[in-house]
C-alpha cells in the first residue's frame, strides 16, 4: 500500500516538473513576442493579465470537477488545449489576436494543477509533501529559466509550433496514473472549507503576492533586459538565480517554520524585488536571490494549509488556492504594465505594494495576539 502511494507521487512530481520546466518558458517568449510586434509595456500587461481571468474563473471549477469525474480525463483536456494554444500562438499577426490565445493556454493550465495538487497523498506531516512537490516542480522552472535566454532570439512563431509538439508526447504517461474514487461530499465540503475564514483569507492573499511578484519578474524582466539592450544572457541568470532562491526556501522552510515564514516571506520580497529596476548586474543577482527566496517561504506557508487538508475539501482548497495565484498573475502584470509606461525599471518597484500590504497585516495580527 505505501509503496502504491510512493510510486504515484513521484509519478504526480515527475509531471509537474515537466509541465512546468515547459509551461515556464511560454510567458517570457511571449512577452517579447510582443516586444517584436511593437505592443507597449501596457499592452504586454493587458495581455498577461486578461489571460490570468481565465485561471481565476476556471481553476475553482477543476477543484470542484476533481472531485466528480476521472481526474485524467481532465489532465489529458489540458494538455491538448496547451499544444492547440501554442499553434494558434504561431498565427498570431497583432498583440490582439493573442490575447484569446493566451487565455486558452492559462484554460489549459488551470486544469492541470488543481487535479494534481489533488491528487497528492494527504500525510500527517504535511512538510513531508511540501518539500518534494515544490522542489519537482521549482527544479522544472528552473531548467526553463536556464535556456529561455538562449531561446528570445530565435523566430517565434516556429518555436511555438515546435513546442507545441511536447503536451502530446506526455498524454502516454497518464495511462500509469492510478484514479481512487473521491466521495463527493457535495455542500458538506463546500461548508467545512469555508469554517475557518481566516485561513482561507490568508490562503488567498499568500497566493496574490506569491504570483504577482514570480508573474511581473517572468513577464517584465525579459522587456526590461530587451527595451534596455541589455545582453540577453541575463535573462537566464535573473530567472535561475529567483528559481533557485526559492526551491532553497522549499527545502529549508521546514526549520524555518510557520511562525517565522509569514513574516520572512513577504519581507523578502519587499526588499528584493525593488532591486531588479537599478542597472548593476551584480546588484540584479544579488535582489533576485533575496525576492526569490521569500516567493518560496510565502509559497509553502500557504500550500501547507492545502496539502494538510483532509481529502473531502483538499480539492475545493486546492481550487481557491490556484484561483488565487490566477488573481495575482493578472494583477501583478496589470499593475506593472501601467506603472513601466514611462520606465521598464518601474514595473519592480510598484509591485511590492501587494506584499508590503501583507507584511503589515501580518505583523498587526502578531502585535495583537502578543
Amino acid at each position: 500500500m505505501m509503496f502504491r502511494i510512493i510510486k504515484g507521487a513521484l509519478l504526480l512530481y515527475s509531471l509537474s516538473f515537466i509541465v512546468q520546466a515547459f509551461s515556464s518558458l511560454i510567458p517570457p517568449l511571449l512577452s517579447t513576442f510582443l516586444v517584436e510586434m511593437n505592443a507597449t509595456n501596457l499592452e504586454i500587461g493587458v495581455i498577461s493579465g486578461l489571460g490570468a481571468i481565465t485561471y481565476v474563473l476556471m481553476t475553482p471549477i477543476t477543484g470542484i470537477l476533481s472531485l466528480k469525474m476521472d481526474r485524467r480525463i481532465l489532465l489529458l483536456s489540458s494538455f491538448f488545449i496547451m499544444s492547440i494554444s501554442l499553434i494558434l500562438f504561431s498565427t498570431a499577426s497583432s498583440p490582439a489576436q493573442l490575447i484569446p490565445y493566451n487565455m486558452l493556454l492559462i484554460l489549459s493550465v488551470s486544469l492541470f494543477w488543481p487535479v494534481i495538487e489533488s491528487m497528492l497523498p494527504t500525510i500527517q506531516n504535511s512538510k513531508s509533501v511540501i518539500g518534494p512537490f515544490g522542489l519537482s516542480w521549482s527544479l522544472g522552472m528552473m531548467l526553463s529559466s536556464m535556456i529561455v535566454g538562449l531561446l528570445v532570439s530565435l523566430p517565434k512563431r516556429s518555436l511555438f509550433q515546435v513546442l507545441s509538439l511536447f503536451p502530446l508526447l506526455l498524454t502516454p504517461l497518464l495511462s500509469l496514473l492510478k484514479e481512487h474514487k473521491v466521495e463527493d461530499f457535495g455542500n458538506r465540503a463546500s461548508a467545512r472549507c469555508i469554517k475557518s475564514p481566516l485561513q482561507l483569507v490568508e490562503l488567498l492573499l499568500g497566493g496574490i503576492v506569491y504570483a504577482s511578484t514570480i508573474g511581473t519578474v517572468f513577464i517584465f524582466y525579459p522587456v526590461y533586459v530587451v527595451r534596455r539592450e541589455i545582453e540577453e544572457w541575463t535573462i537566464s541568470l535573473i530567472l535561475s538565480l529567483v528559481v533557485l532562491a526559492r526551491t532553497l526556501a522549499f527545502v529549508l522552510y521546514n526549520s524555518i517554520g510557520e511562525e517565522k515564514g509569514k513574516l520572512l516571506g513577504p519581507l523578502l520580497i519587499v526588499v528584493g524585488t525593488p532591486l531588479l529596476s537599478l542597472p548593476e548586474k551584480v546588484v540584479n543577482a544579488v535582489s533576485s536571490f533575496i525576492m526569490g527566496f521569500g516567493t518560496g517561504i510565502t509559497y509553502s506557508y500557504v500550500f501547507e494549509r492545502v496539502v494538510s487538508s483532509s481529502p473531502e475539501i483538499k480539492g475545493i482548497r486546492a481550487g481557491l488556492f490556484e484561483s488565487s495565484i490566477g488573481v495575482g498573475y493578472l494583477v501583478g502584470p496589470l499593475i506593472a504594465g501601467i506603472s513601466s509606461e514611462g520606465d521598464p525599471g518601474n514595473a519592480f518597484i510598484s509591485i511590492v505594494v501587494l506584499p508590503f500590504t501583507v507584511l503589515l497585516l501580518n505583523v498587526s495580527k502578531k502585535i495583537r495576539v502578543r
